[in-house]
């Protein structure tokens, strides 16, 4: 099965970010298919407007991001996350996902 019961390292700045929230995170995912830094600028500036008016941080995986994540705003762009180990982190309570049946599996399980 795709779940692996070995967990990955949560890398020491996601984990500051989580740690550091306030109101909890939301994780934005696309998984591995969809690059959501191939987006046409005015869909990302609808997205980016979006999430910055929530009052939870949100972490993004993001392709074109720097080694350890941008930082604008509320919004963490990473280019890499562990996705399932984030979903079972306690301060993760929503997950934007494009629904495929890994991401969905991981949720469930998470």
């Amino acid at each position: 099965m795709h779940l692996d019961p070995t967990r990955k390292v949560i890398p020491e700045y996601i984990e500051r970010f989580l740690n550091e929230s306030e109101h909890g995170v939301v994780l934005f995912s696309f998984g591995s298919l969809i690059r959501t830094a191939t987006l046409p600028k005015y869909k990302e500036d609808i997205i980016v407007n979006a999430l910055s008016k929530l009052k939870q941080r949100v972490i993004w995986k993001y392709e074109d991001s720097a080694e350890e994540g941008n930082l604008t705003g509320n919004i963490l762009r990473v280019r890499w996350l562990p996705q399932y180990e984030l979903l079972q982190h306690n301060k993760v309570f929503a997950f934007i996902a494009h629904g495929g049946l890994l991401g969905m599996t991981e949720a469930v399980s998470a």
